[in-house]
């Protein structure tokens, strides 16, 4: 018997005894005292299923203006906000509703062609006493790097 299997199957021994005495032998399986890469083992098939995600957990966005997205800025009243951007999400989707926080999802379009798009979650906070944007939020980062290379590409002149 070679060393490494000697050890393998001490370590393995040692692992079931320690485990034993602690009273979770039942859910430790002692290490292969094989070679490592043995040709003549077999592997079942495995497969995983993946649950139906119900309403909670789809996001379903709309199509950004990242012109008006930009236009929210501190001190934007909520009034002005809802015009330029809309209803948020209803507190029951995970937004806001109409506290402090607004949430909305945007499909932002990706790829060189910009046929395909991610949904991103943006959010706004309010002053509630002053009834104004306090800030604004995207919750990823690759979402904030589309909306600020879109925004860059529209400030920067066009050469002819």
């Amino acid at each position: 018997m070679k060393k490494s299997m000697v050890f393998r199957a001490v370590v393995a021994a040692a692992v079931c005894a320690a485990a034993s005495t602690a009273g979770w032998a039942q859910q430790v399986q002692p290490a292969t005292t094989g070679p490592v890469l043995d040709s003549s083992l077999s592997y079942e098939r495995v497969e995983a299923t993946v649950p139906e995600l119900d309403e909670p957990f789809r996001r379903i966005g709309q199509l950004a203006d990242l012109g008006k997205i930009h236009a929210v800025q501190p001190g934007t009243s909520a009034q002005q906000v809802q015009a330029l951007l809309g209803e948020p999400l209803p507190a029951a989707q995970g937004g806001g509703g109409k506290g402090n926080e607004w949430d909305y999802n945007w499909n932002l379009r990706t790829g060189e062609q910009r046929k395909d798009f991610i949904v991103c979650q943006y959010k706004v906070v309010f002053d509630t006493a002053k009834d104004e944007v306090v800030e604004t939020a995207w919750r990823r980062r690759q979402c904030k790097a589309l909306a600020d290379e879109f925004l860059a590409a529209q400030q920067s002149p066009t050469v002819q």
